[in-house]
């Protein structure tokens, strides 16, 4: 038995009450030092998190309403009604025609499985998608200059880029797009760990879920990642966490790649050789995208102030790009160079593709700010946005009021046929008929509304294709020509025609020739009924 100096015996549990003791103390001490020196840190994370909120909520301000205000793409209709056909349970490709990559339609499903579709709900996510792009923006020049203002700036210039109010408050690709472009590069500026190595991939995959050519991102990120560090075993590490969330960004792909790869690679490759009237290539015709180019520099005309935005963010990322002001934040600049070239790969081209570098353009540009003698030039810069601002409250009013040069509704007398308001009052004046099948040349006004359409008019781009495949393969790819739409009038099935936009006249003559009775009329839309049988 132990004994103490005062002859008291010392118990075995006395003796572990002591060392439980003893380490107790050792522990809080030890927890208290690591305490003292996170917290300074801490204190610097924590304050930087109620002036990123406060952009997240000027940025949705914005946004939001813009977004519930923009005039209607056509592209929405069959992008939309791809978000329904999900929410039903409808696989892209093997269940539906679709000429996009499945992101979108999952995308869209999800919110309207959840929250119920409407065209206004669409409308709202957009708008917090482009919202979420511009705080990843804000992140990211905030770290490539350790300037708040800078980053400021940054979110200034995007909430003002004409490209970002007319094309990411919409439901079309490109929002998605560049949200999942800027937050994949923003995962790789930060600090390098496996969490954020998997964000990277990951972010870039879903960009090319969204857009195929944007899968050249993919190896822009691999690219940033062995230039950074060399050929290192760290490296390697680096690249296999980075693949692992590329690989999860290619989920979307597999249910529709295994239930019927021959639809899946005719929508989203062989429809793209065959869009247009006579065209019978997947890329070509470099005279039209020079012309394109001369039209988004701009040197030869232009769709609206939007362009000339586009060449001020342009010159400025080039500017950076040459001065090599970007060391460790290089990624946005490899990803809008290359993704530059991928765009001009669609045949036709359209001005509209680039949108998508916006915010990756901002983001490369304005890291010339980080270093001198550029770092003060705050005269020049006020004196320039002043002049960005205004043109993009042009656009503004040119997307949302007067619709000139906006592709889709070009002239002012066409508005009204593509507002929400008419979208729901067709909608309604569609459900009030309750008949449960009903067809249209364009799927948009079915977006909202209890009544199904025909399968193969899901979506509009394939009446263009329908006569240049097989019948087999037409059933297979679930579409629909027009001489099937004149077979549909005349057999009176399905009794509901919607007569709107995209509406070929010459069938559309056939309906009070085939019994069918006009019974409302919105805008440019009738909505014809036929007698039950």
């Amino acid at each position: 038995m132990l004994v103490s100096a005062r002859h008291e015996p010392i118990t075995r549990e006395r003796l572990a009450v002591d060392c439980r003791a003893q380490l107790r103390s050792r522990l809080e001490n030890a927890v208290l030092s690591r305490l003292l020196m996170i917290l300074p840190t801490l204190d610097a994370r924590l304050r930087g998190w109620p002036l990123r909120g406060i952009v997240m909520l000027a940025l949705v301000a914005v946004l939001l309403p813009l977004s519930l205000r923009r005039l209607i793409d056509g592209d929405e209709g069959y992008l939309l009604m791809a978000g329904r056909l999900v929410s039903e349970g409808q696989r892209p490709y093997a269940d539906f025609f679709s000429p996009q990559m499945p992101a979108l339609a999952y995308i869209f499903g999800f919110w309207f499985s959840v929250l119920g579709r409407s065209w206004v709900g669409a409308r709202v996510l957009c708008s917090l998608v482009a919202a979420a792009t511009g705080l990843c923006l804000f992140e990211y020049v905030w770290r490539a200059t350790r300037s708040r203002a800078w980053a400021l700036v940054g979110v200034g210039f995007y909430l003002a880029h004409g490209f970002v109010l007319g094309w990411f408050t919409i439901a079309k690709t490109y929002g998605l797009t560049a949200f999942f472009a800027m937050a994949g590069a923003l995962a790789l500026v930060l600090p390098r760990r496996h969490l954020t190595l998997v964000l990277g991939g990951l972010g870039f995959a879903l960009a090319a879920q969204t857009r195929l050519y944007a899968a050249v991102l993919l190896p822009c990120g691999a690219f940033f990642l062995l230039r950074d560090n060399g050929w290192h075993r760290r490296t390697l590490n680096a690249l296999a966490w980075y693949t692992l969330g590329a690989g999860l960004g290619a989920l979307p792909i597999l249910p529709s790649l295994w239930a019927s790869p021959e639809a899946l690679w005719f929508g989203i490759m062989e429809f793209h050789g065959m869009r247009e009237a006579g065209q019978n290539a997947l890329v070509g015709d470099l005279k039209q995208k020079w012309e394109m180019l001369l039209n988004l520099l701009p040197f030869k005309g232009m769709e609206g102030p939007s362009h000339v935005q586009f060449l001020f963010v342009l010159v400025l990322a080039l500017v950076a790009r040459v001065a090599h002001v970007s060391k460790g934040f290089g990624v946005a600049g490899i990803a809008w160079l290359t993704l530059f070239a991928a765009s001009l790969l669609p045949t036709p081209t359209h001005a509209q593709y680039f949108c998508v570098l916006v915010p990756l353009l901002i983001a490369d540009g304005l890291t010339l700010m980080a270093g001198r003698p550029f770092s003060s030039a705050w005269a020049p810069v006020l004196v320039v946005s002043g002049f960005y601002l205004g043109m993009g409250t042009m656009e503004a009013e040119r997307y949302t009021k007067t619709g000139l040069h906006v592709p889709g509704v070009w002239t002012p007398d066409r508005v009204e046929r593509w507002s929400l308001k008419t979208m729901k009052q067709v909608q309604r004046a569609i459900d009030a008929q309750q008949v449960s099948e009903a067809a249209s040349w364009w799927p948009g006004y079915f977006v909202g509304s209890k009544t199904r359409l025909v399968s193969g008019l899901t979506n509009d781009f394939g009446l263009r294709v329908a006569d240049r495949v097989t019948p087999e393969k037409k059933a297979q790819y679930h579409l629909a020509s027009h001489a099937d739409m004149a077979a549909m009038i005349v057999a009176r099935a399905p009794r509901l025609f919607v007569e709107g936009n995209w509406a070929a006249t010459p069938i559309a003559n056939l309906l009070p020739a085939n019994a069918y009775v006009l019974s409302a009329t919105v805008s440019n839309v009738r909505v014809w009924v036929a007698p039950a049988p």
